[in-house]
């Protein structure tokens, strides 16, 4: 009877330790995966403009949304945003008309931030970018040197030298008025500090070499 028992005991441990072991294994796998996780890799909100926002125009005019996705509603999102900045504001933008955003720069550049500011070349042309506005508040502003081509880009970094801190918005999204209600464009702001950190990289290559305005 003994070895009946014996003979049983072991038929079963045998059946089963193929399952405990892939139960350890594959808890084994769990917990090496999640430690290969990388660290918080930061957060991406994303706004979207299209043609359809064109009746948004008078809201941006009135300061009054009509929407949670109102035009309006995006150029606050902007405006707070450089508003947030405790360092520095590094704005590469090919074209800037907002009054919003104009006064957002110069209060951060009253409160103590450095303000640095790339622009497309054409701003000389533009009465609108109120650009002898900015320069008069001490804010820097440099422009491309060969004005036949055509700085194109869109992106901000606020306090990009402040890991904890930093954050960043690009896209295809010139600060117009135009942008904001007439055309399909896209502005992501982000957190992830090494996608920041590339953009630092391209933003400081472009200051040292283009020419102040």
């Amino acid at each position: 009877m003994f070895y009946k028992y014996l003979k049983i005991v072991s038929f079963t441990a045998i059946s089963l330790t193929p399952i405990v072991l892939t139960y350890f294994l594959k808890k084994r796998y769990i917990m090496l995966m999640e430690q290969s996780q990388p660290p918080d890799s930061g957060n991406y909100e994303i706004i979207f403009t299209t043609i359809d926002h064109r009746n948004c125009k008078q809201h941006l005019y009135k300061k009054i949304a009509c929407s949670e996705s109102c035009s309006y509603n995006y150029l606050v999102t902007i405006v707070r945003f450089f508003e947030s900045a405790k360092h520095s504001i590094s704005l590469c933008m090919c074209i800037s008309t907002f009054n919003e955003v104009h006064d957002a720069l110069i209060r951060a550049h009253d409160r103590g931030v450095v303000v640095r500011f790339i622009s497309d070349v054409e701003m000389l042309n533009i009465t609108a970018t109120k650009k002898e506005r900015l320069r008069s508040a001490g804010i820097s502003i440099k422009v491309q040197p060969d004005k036949s081509k055509i700085l194109h880009h869109k992106f901000c970094l606020v306090d990009e030298n402040y890991p904890d801190e930093a954050k960043l918005f690009f896209g295809s999204l010139n600060l117009t008025c135009q942008a904001l209600t007439s055309n399909w464009d896209i502005t992501v702001f982000t957190t992830n500090y090494e996608t920041i950190s590339r953009f630092r990289e391209e933003f400081d290559y472009l200051w040292y070499s283009f020419n102040f305005l």
